[in-house]
């Protein structure tokens, strides 16, 4: 269990995911008794780890019983770590009782559709470039290296092999 001096801040982007996730289970009108063994130990858990409101706990006790609008709460959720745990959690939730309805699947197919919204192409692509540049730099310098290496022939084919094994004999 863990202390609670030693207990965690919740992130609005986080504490409006578990909203969503209680929205989902009752996306179909009925919360099941496996949703709700679900959502009562993962609210428990949630009081042990973090450091919850009053408010923050009133409003997730309040919101098992009348839940928000799942469309009001994503706009919160504004970390594509939150939503990604979101489609898991959600994803749990609607299978907990081995069946899953067409509300559920179609607030599913809706959340997987909005987190490829969310992908910002543009900074992936740039980060990729800047990766495959750093990683063709990088073998340029070793291919270099290894060129301007005057050592006798079977030590520079040993340091070959070490390096695919990953250790990197020339330092």
């Amino acid at each position: 269990m863990v202390n609670p001096v030693n207990k965690r801040e919740i992130s609005d982007s986080q504490f409006n995911m578990w909203r969503a996730v209680i929205a989902i289970a009752h996306a179909d009108g009925t919360v099941q008794p496996e949703e709700k063994t679900f959502l009562d130990k993962t609210l428990a858990k949630l009081d042990a780890v973090y450091n919850l409101s009053p408010a923050q706990q009133e409003t997730l006790l309040r919101e098992m019983q009348t839940p928000e609008n799942i469309a009001t709460l994503l706009p919160l959720i504004t970390e594509p770590e939150n939503r990604s745990m979101l489609i898991h959690f959600g994803e749990i939730l609607a299978w907990a009782d081995n069946e899953i309805s067409v509300d559920e699947e179609a607030i599913l197919k809706k959340l997987h559709g909005g987190q490829m919204d969310s992908v910002e192409m543009n900074r992936l692509r740039a980060d990729v470039r800047r990766q495959s540049e750093a990683q063709t730099q990088d073998h340029a310098e070793k291919m270099r290296r290894i060129h301007d290496d005057k050592r006798h022939p079977i030590f520079r084919a040993v340091d070959r092999i070490c390096g695919a094994l990953g250790f990197d004999l020339l330092g």
